[in-house]
């Protein structure tokens, strides 16, 4: 395992259809979320290995992403960002392949696994008919057997879901679970967050330049994409799960979003909440606005929003204009609270 430290938008809705420690000074604390019960997938919990150093090699690296693996069986991106001073800054991560194919597993699905289930039901409603003949049991016992199958049919669809990255919104409607994704990443982001935190020591930066140095990686270091609602026969329900948003180099706003959330919940003093518009996702972190600072008040709180899609680089406190003539609509906006 490779281990050194060296947009959810609100138009993702689809239907179903189915037959029925303090790492430096003035760095902020880091989570103790690993010391909770996770299962152990390898050590720290996590499949990537992150490193950040100051780009002095090069006097002026373009903004992006650059493929580094020699080994094919290795996934090493290089991302080359400015941070909040505007230092020519590099974020090196590795993620093994085959490491990557166990973790994508965690999230979509294919087509086929829901007709596993939908002829499990079918199988076992056969079954349950021809018991009830054999028995000469009656339309209403009958109709009793049924009911447990149906039942135990829309609980085993409804956990499959929730596995693999989603929510209901009713019976048939089902949408990305942004909050659950961005819960079960955050251990795999903190050799990032780690990395950072390092970084920001090294720079002697203040705790709270954290903030906009992660936001700028994500904004400009990672293209902004639109991810299609299939993949290779894989249902994605249009985004990216954070270790393939990094892998990809790209993502849209929620993919973005959600990576951006997982890195920073390695830190506690950290509360979020992400913010869904018409067709477009944010994030706000609690924190009191400085002047000119766009914020939005949860739970009595100021939060303060940032824009993780990018390209373009925006500091924290400013989004672009097309969100904020969205929120200045009155349109309908979705607060959901990001947290471990």
């Amino acid at each position: 395992m490779y281990l050194s430290f060296f947009c959810f938008s609100t138009k993702h809705f689809f239907w179903l259809v189915l037959l029925v420690a303090v790492i430096a000074g003035n760095s902020l604390w880091l989570s103790q979320y690993t010391n909770q019960t996770v299962a152990p997938i390898l050590e720290l919990n996590t499949y990537a290995a992150a490193s950040a150093t100051l780009n002095r090699s090069n006097p002026s690296p373009s903004v992006g992403m650059t493929h580094t693996a020699q080994d094919p069986s290795i996934i090493a991106n290089e991302y080359n960002f400015h941070g909040y001073h505007r230092d020519r800054l590099t974020l090196a991560v590795s993620i093994p392949r085959n490491e990557l194919r166990t973790y994508q597993h965690d999230y979509g699905y294919h087509q086929t696994e829901l007709d596993a289930l939908t002829e499990q039901r079918q199988a076992a409603l056969t079954g349950a008919y021809q018991h009830a003949v054999e028995l000469f049991l009656d339309q209403a016992e009958l109709d009793k057997m049924s009911a447990k199958i149906n039942q135990e049919f829309d609980a085993k669809v409804h956990s499959f879901f929730e596995e693999r990255g989603f929510k209901f919104l009713s019976a048939q409607l089902v949408t990305p679970d942004l909050p659950g994704i961005v819960r079960r990443n955050v251990h795999h982001l903190k050799p990032v967050a780690v990395a950072l935190d390092q970084l920001t020591a090294q720079m002697n930066y203040a705790a709270e330049d954290i903030l906009p140095t992660a936001l700028t990686l994500v904004q400009t270091a990672l293209a902004y994409r639109n991810i299609p609602e299939v993949i290779d026969q894989r249902h994605t329900a249009g985004i990216y799960p954070p270790l393939v948003t990094l892998a990809e180099g790209a993502g849209d706003c929620d993919s973005k979003t959600a990576l951006l959330a997982a890195i920073f919940l390695n830190w506690n003093e950290i509360r979020l909440i992400g913010l869904g518009v018409p067709d477009h996702y944010l994030l706000g972190v609690m924190k009191n606005p400085g002047k000119g600072d766009l914020f939005i008040e949860y739970q009595g709180m100021p939060y303060v929003l940032m824009e993780p899609a990018g390209p373009a680089w925006l500091p924290v406190g400013a989004v672009s204009e097309y969100t904020l003539q969205t929120l200045n609509s009155g349109g309908e906006l979705q607060i959901e609270p990001l947290s471990i």
